[in-house]
């Protein structure tokens, strides 16, 4: 009698739930019990809060797996636990319970027939079992993600051990990271009486009708009243701005309609035998226009050889399938290939259509249109002479053709030189005319050193080609001649004497207005600088007399000062005793008033301050009694005594006077002269003092006359 093993877990599906959905758990292992009801499955949360999970008895498979429904329980991560016949699995796997949310969907406007991809953004939206998606009423068909079906898988170790992971090991679903879901919206259904109301109230919005997006998993539901998509009427082909293109492929059309800012990526296919055989993506421009381009022939024929090829191989024989190659390589699309003569007749004729998600009615456009044509290509001739043409500079470039209008435009053609494009300004159907701008000749011949053909006496060359859809004809080399670079370079020397001659003149100009400035300048200050001369001049002789003078009073002071003093007092004396009997003399006939006589303080002041303002005079002819504290009286009082201390010492005042005249900048002539009065009413109470030190000294004198 055998011994049965404890029971082990290998695998749960899923690991992740919504939110009161009872998702329904599959769980995988061994020794899971001979039936149903040896089996009692818990989860535990945090707070070892245990919650029954029933199990369903119609997945049991026998002791290896089977499937039990989640009670509602709410948002947190709880421990599996799983018993057989009493004996507690020691395998805990962990089951989280999360809350789904939606943040955004794109695109938000679809046709009404559906068939649009919708992208849904949000958070643990690949969980549960199943998943059902709803805008308003409507399903939308979830397209399966591989990400949606995850499993927690518990593996074996080396002894055949089964490892489960831990909780702490376990990667837990990130709250931060945002997961995309897509689905495919079905085809609007008839709007009754309510939602025709509603569709009055969206007309303004172009809308036909409007849904909010409501997510099911397993039995969670939530509806997003915040996040809508609305249908729309579908998009209508009213007309393209051609219906034929070359055979070469490439050439762009705009399909005008309705509607078509519903779809996010049109296409456009043309059909061979019913099938759609080539395909092209369009892009939307406005509501009412779309950009795409025409078939490639040669691209075609590929497909219908390789899908022949494809269904020989599988439904016949060798020989056989030869046979139907050889049907294939002689159908009308090969004979226009090989063809070398160009008729209209050999268009060749495509239904068309375009992919607008499950929109039926563009998808058989040639049906009410006319039918799409692919045509030869125009020819557009090489140059002669091994593919080299001479252009002279400023001209225009022509090329030959042939048909070059039968199917394209002038705007469907692209010319270049070198790298440079040329302006096409005319065309017709075997000619194009196009003229170089003066950039791309400037450029050309910047780059004639590396374009330079050594064997050729040419000075540059550049190709030319001619780009039409997906074709590109190289018609040769485009080559400048040195007689056009020789014109050129004489224009730019007359150009360049020219400037020359006027900057010339200009700067003669210029010089003559600048010397005739200098030399009335220079005029002044000659001028001044001769009246200083001459001041100057002046001023020295007088002041050499002076000093003989004094130099000889000097001499003869020593002994006769005493003397001399006497003289000067006595002759004074009789000098004022004469003008005094000469002005009696003089005023013995006038009135009253008599002379009119000047005090003392008057006469010293005009003749001392000869230039005094009025205001100077009142102060010098005044008591003036400055308003002063008693604490600050005393100390201008005690500094003036102080002052009048300093000037009697005869070595300050020697040291004040030599300072002073250092200063011959600041210090003026007309500074010495105010100086010399101040120092005279200063020290008039000493005379005999001032008269000696200035005769000893000569300073005074200076103060007066010496620059």
């Amino acid at each position: 009698m055998g011994v049965c093993l404890d029971p082990r877990l290998r695998q749960i599906y899923p690991i992740i739930g919504p939110q009161y959905g009872r998702t329904p758990i599959r769980i995988y292992g061994s020794s899971l019990g001979k039936k149903p009801h040896d089996i009692s499955v818990v989860l535990i949360n945090s707070n070892q809060m245990e919650f029954q999970c029933h199990i369903q008895i119609e997945s049991y498979i026998t002791a290896q797996s089977f499937i039990c429904q989640l009670p509602s329980l709410p948002i947190g991560i709880y421990t599996i636990k799983v018993t057989v016949h009493s004996v507690v699995s020691k395998d805990r796997p962990i089951f989280h319970i999360v809350k789904p949310v939606i943040n955004h969907v794109y695109p938000n406007l679809g046709p009404r027939s559906g068939g649009t991809l919708l992208s849904i953004k949000g958070k643990h939206l690949t969980i549960g079992s199943k998943i059902n998606i709803f805008v308003g009423h409507q399903p939308c068909f979830v397209i399966e993600n591989e990400e949606i079906f995850i499993s927690s898988t518990i593996s074996d170790d080396e002894n055949n051990q089964f490892i489960i992971p831990s909780i702490s090991q376990l990667e837990l679903p990130n709250e931060n990271e945002e997961e995309i879901i897509q689905c495919r919206t079905s085809k609007l259904a008839v709007i009754n009486e309510h939602d025709e109301n509603r569709q009055q109230r969206f007309v303004k919005r172009q809308a036909l009708w409007i849904g909010t997006i409501r997510i099911l998993i397993d039995n969670f539901t939530e509806t997003y009243s915040n996040i809508t998509y609305s249908y729309t009427e579908d998009p209508r082909v009213h007309n393209l701005s051609r219906y034929s293109g070359i055979q070469s492929g490439g050439l762009p059309f705009l399909a005008y309609g309705t509607n078509f800012n519903s779809i996010q990526t049109p296409q456009f296919f043309i059909e061979y035998n019913n099938s759609q055989i080539f395909v092209e993506n369009c892009s939307v421009k406005t509501p009412e226009s779309m950009l795409c381009y025409g078939p490639s022939l040669k691209w075609i024929e590929n497909e219908i050889l390789l899908k022949s090829t494809t269904l020989s191989s599988t439904t016949t024989t060798s020989t056989s399938t030869t046979t139907t190659t050889t049907t294939v390589s002689s159908s009308p699309i090969t004979h226009i290939l090989h063809s070398r003569s160009y008729d209209k007749n050999h268009c060749f004729e495509f239904k068309f259509g375009f992919f607008m998600d499950d929109v039926e009615y563009v998808r058989n456009t040639s049906t009410y249109y006319e039918a799409f044509l692919l045509c030869p290509d125009p020819i557009i001739y090489p140059f002669n002479n091994d593919g080299k043409r001479i252009q002279y500079r400023y001209d225009y470039l022509t090329i030959e053709g042939l048909n070059l209008l039968d199917v394209a435009t002038i705007n469907d053609y692209f010319i270049t030189i070198g790298s440079y494009p040329c302006n096409i300004t005319s065309i017709s159907d075997q000619q194009i005319v196009c003229q170089p701008t003066n950039r791309t000749i400037e450029k050309l011949i910047r780059k004639k050193r590396i374009l330079l053909d050594i064997n050729t006496k040419y000075n540059e060359q550049a190709i030319v080609r001619v780009t039409l859809g997906r074709r590109v004809y190289t018609l040769g080399t485009l080559i400048y001649t040195s007689n056009i670079e020789k014109r050129s370079l004489v224009l730019y020397y007359i150009i360049a004497s020219v400037c020359g001659f006027f900057l010339t003149m200009f700067v003669i100009i210029v010089s003559i207005i600048f010397r005739r400035i200098n030399t009335k300048r220079t005029r002044q200050l000659n001028r001044l600088q001769n009246q200083i001369d001459t001041l100057e001049m002046r001023v020295a002789r007088e002041c050499k007399e002076g000093y003989f003078i004094f130099l000889l009073h000097n001499l003869f002071s020593i002994v006769f000062i005493k003397t001399i003093k006497f003289l000067y007092i006595y002759i004074y004396i009789i000098a004022f005793a004469e003008l005094q009997t000469d002005i009696g003399e003089i005023t013995n006939d006038l009135s009253h008033s008599g002379v009119p006589y000047h005090d003392y303080r008057t006469y010293c002041m005009k003749v001392l301050f000869p230039n005094a303002t009025d205001e100077e005079k009142y102060m010098m002819l005044h008591n003036i009694e400055i308003p002063l504290e008693a604490n600050r009286r005393n100390n201008v009082r005690q500094g003036l005594q102080h002052l009048s201390q300093l000037l009697y010492n005869r070595h300050f005042l020697l040291l004040l006077i030599h300072t002073l005249e250092a200063d011959k900048i600041n210090f003026r002539l007309q500074d010495r002269m105010q100086f010399a009065s101040l120092i005279s009413i200063l020290l008039q109470d000493n005379i005999e003092y001032l008269t000696e030190y200035v005769l000893k000294n000569n300073f005074f004198f200076f103060f007066l006359f010496h620059d």
